[in-house]
């Protein structure tokens, strides 16, 4: 099997973008290990922290897992307990996958609705997070949220189509024995 084939549909210019903003939630990852550690060291040499480090990682935080959520759905690599689930027939397996991938795509609907109207509203009253020398907006954090949940909901529909046509959640073809 080539490469191409192996890795199924992952190569669309929309998992592509998804795979962007994982390579973002990394970045500021390492953006964030920096200046933690910048601030730790003036603490201790120099008893002189760095201004709002902490309102900083509150907020980066909340987007990286956000921006990162939606690769790890896209690759389906979320934790999981197969203790029973590897018990069942590749059958029932596919089905599970497949309810519960409708069920995901009730929550994240919840999850869009409910946060886009926290967005509007972070916008209208101008929204903040810190005091004194650094206040931060939060309005990218909320349109963080709602952006990256609708990326997760497109990318869980597309994922309950491919299992529902038979394929995997990969969208890669399974074989016969599965549905």
């Amino acid at each position: 099997m080539d490469k191409s084939k192996k890795k199924g549909k992952l190569r669309d210019p929309f998992s592509v973008y998804i795979k962007a903003l994982n390579a973002v939630g990394c970045g500021l990852t390492m953006f964030l290990m920096v200046i933690i550690m910048a601030d730790v060291c003036g603490r201790t040499f120099f008893n002189s922290p760095i201004t709002g480090v902490p309102e900083l990682v509150v907020a980066l935080i909340t987007i990286i897992a956000f921006l990162q959520l939606t690769y790890v759905q896209m690759i389906d690599e979320h934790l999981k307990v197969s203790i029973f689930y590897e018990k069942f027939s590749i059958k029932i397996q596919h089905r599970l996958r497949f309810f519960s991938q409708i069920f995901g795509i009730i929550i994240f609907v919840l999850m869009v609705k409910s946060s886009y109207a926290n967005l509007l509203y972070s916008i209208a009253e101008k929204e903040t997070e810190g005091e004194g020398a650094l206040v931060l907006p939060m309005w990218p954090v909320r349109g963080t949220i709602v952006f990256c949940s609708l990326m997760v909901l497109i990318i869980m529909i597309r994922q309950a189509y491919w299992l529902f046509r038979g394929k995997s959640i990969l969208g890669e073809e399974e074989d016969e024995t599965c549905c």
